[in-house]
């Protein structure tokens, strides 16, 4: 159960905040696409961390 909040939660976190930017900065939908990925990444790094048992 944690480990998908975290990921969703990484991920749609990032969605929303890249596509805020991308709103603001006009920069449609580049900053969205690097904040999605940053998400997907940081929520892979959390996982790992929580998986093995090591404080992220």
């Amino acid at each position: 159960m944690q480990i998908s909040a975290v990921l969703v939660c990484f991920v749609f976190g990032a969605l929303v905040g890249g596509f805020w930017l991308d709103k603001t900065l006009d920069t449609t939908p580049w900053l969205m696409l690097v904040g999605v990925v940053l998400g997907f990444f940081g929520s892979m790094y959390i996982i790992y961390k929580t998986v093995t048992g090591t404080k992220p």
